[in-house]
């Protein structure tokens, strides 16, 4: 029995075929791709930490109108919600006085960088300008030279 197959039935399931691999490709490139798995990333850790506030501090049915002002102007936005966060971390930490703690280790910073940053940096002025007094020379003396050209070459338009 021989089975006779029309062509264009055949360009139709060629095409179908076609479209179904290429539906495939364009599925596993959305899964596959770095801007794509972070943005789940992101989106699950947004929500492990919404979930875990939520349990920690309870939900608000009623919070104030700046908050939710906030939270709309920053939701989708990480770098606004960061700065935000800093800029408050950064008004607590200018309102609150240092910590015994702190006052003792931003003097152990000072002793240590006092200790090893001020003769580094000695050492390295005292190389910059033992490296550069022979550049500055040479072009004291290519000035020295070019404003001797140009006074002789005013002297000489002048005679």
């Amino acid at each position: 029995m021989t089975t006779h197959t029309d062509p264009d039935q055949l360009r139709r399931e060629i095409e179908q075929t076609q479209r179904g691999l290429s539906a495939d490709v364009d599925a596993l490139t959305e899964k596959v791709t770095p801007r794509r798995i972070m943005r789940r990333r992101i989106d699950r850790a947004r929500r492990a930490t919404s979930s875990m506030r939520d349990r920690i501090m309870g939900t608000a049915s009623g919070t104030n109108p700046a908050g939710d002002r906030v939270r709309r102007t920053t939701e989708g936005n990480p770098l606004a919600a960061g700065l935000i966060a800093f800029g408050l971390g950064w008004l607590t930490a200018s309102v609150l006085p240092p910590s015994r703690r702190e006052q003792e280790l931003a003097g152990q910073a000072k002793d240590v960088a006092r200790e090893h940053v001020q003769p580094a940096v000695g050492e390295l002025a005292d190389q910059l300008r033992e490296n550069l007094r022979e550049p500055a020379k040479r072009a004291v003396e290519s000035i020295k030279e070019d404003v001797r050209d140009a006074k002789d070459n005013i002297i000489e338009r002048a005679t």
